[in-house]
């Protein structure tokens, strides 16, 4: 019974909330994607131009005037190596967003390591070197779960794909990294642009997850954008296959900070740094949950349903969607709306948020 009505929660909540929000990986692509797109458009159109092609910095930086990080004109416009050079004596932009720089050829990788899985506005400022022999400059719109979305300024083919200019491209953080290394060598440094202190904009790498030690067999619930699944307990295992937020799986054995899975059948492993563990249930209190899904919308004091940020009477998925569009700058919000997409009460709207709602609407955590 317990398995039936487990499954029938992550029925509920891979269809009816996520059928919205994370139907599968190329929808979450595809709404950033475009953003993307739309914002190289604007740069073009705000410069005068019908292409950036070989002005790298100009394509750089008339993204981040349309993106309001630069107020007026252009704070920045060096070639590509100069980026960083200018950015480390600068503290905020003239659109207000504090500054920060980390240089060296491992500069991406440690960006993640230090602000975490969600990361939004990095100019990448690549030296000479590769197969292009040049210096190169681009702008990531967003570095979320282990994948880079930006547009570039020439066209590139990664892999069987090809991506003409200032089209909106999804890349492993992996293959991003090797494949501008092939193609400009080393990286020169980056810039972070946030609004306020970077490491309040960040969500953290392991937000929501145990130590290992804590780790136990039983049910998690993904709480990562999309989650890999490899074939071994390791990231130098080979991929077969991504989980997206909100599935609910069952963690067959544990080894470090990975769960072996069943995955269509076979075995898979995820990374549970990505995952929250459920506490067993009773079934009474599964029927409940699920009720509470499909029926019951909780009011505050003030008589408003909780989690309601779209303000059609009901909280769903399509308000965690509207969550992360906020908190990644794809939507404007009203002051109440901002309010109210601050699940948590930290004072900030970021993808954090959304997850917490998405997992209070499908019956799994209390707000």
């Amino acid at each position: 019974m317990k398995k039936i009505i487990a499954a029938l929660i992550a029925a509920v909540v891979m269809i009816s909330a996520y059928a919205a929000l994370f139907a599968s990986a190329a929808s979450v692509d595809g709404d950033l994607l475009d953003s993307i797109t739309e914002t190289y458009s604007a740069a073009l159109k705000e410069a005068g131009r019908s292409s950036f092609h070989g002005s790298c910095n100009l394509a750089t930086a008339y993204q981040l005037k349309v993106m309001g990080i630069y107020k007026d004109g252009l704070d920045c416009s060096e070639s590509g190596d100069k980026w960083y050079d200018y950015f480390q004596n600068v503290s905020t932009t003239s659109g207000g967003y504090t500054v920060t720089t980390i240089g060296g050829a491992d500069c991406l990788t440690e960006l993640i390591k230090t602000y975490g899985n969600e990361i939004y506005n990095v100019v990448y400022s690549l030296g000479t070197g590769g197969t292009s022999g040049c210096v190169h400059v681009l702008y990531i719109r967003a570095i979320i779960d282990g994948y880079v979305y930006f547009a570039d300024s020439f066209g590139c083919t990664y892999g069987s794909t090809y991506y003409p200019e200032g089209k909106g491209t999804v890349l492993t953080v992996e293959k991003f990294i090797s494949s501008y290394r092939s193609m400009n060598g080393n990286p020169y440094g980056l810039v972070y642009f946030t609004q306020g202190d970077p490491s309040e904009a960040a969500v953290s790498v392991s937000a929501g997850s145990s130590s290992s030690a804590d780790l136990t067999e039983g049910e998690y619930v993904i709480n990562a954008s999309v989650l890999n699944v490899r074939s071994g307990g390791s990231t130098d295992d080979n991929v077969i296959g991504s989980l997206i937020c909100g599935t609910i799986v069952t963690v067959y054995e544990i080894n470090g900070n990975w769960g072996l899975i069943d995955y269509n059948g076979n075995d898979g492993w995820i990374c549970l740094d990505y995952a929250d563990y459920i506490e067993p249930s009773s079934d009474e209190d599964a029927e409940t949950a699920v009720s509470g899904l499909l029926n019951a919308q909780i009011e505050d004091e003030s008589g408003a349903v909780i989690g309601d940020v779209d303000g059609n009477g009901k909280a769903s998925a399509s308000d965690a969607r509207l969550v992360l569009r906020i908190a990644a700058n794809l939507a404007d919000a009203t002051e109440e709306q901002l309010s109210r997409a601050d699940i948590n009460g930290d004072g900030q709207v970021t993808g954090s948020d959304a997850r917490m709602l998405i997992r209070y609407v499908a019956g799994l955590q209390d707000i």
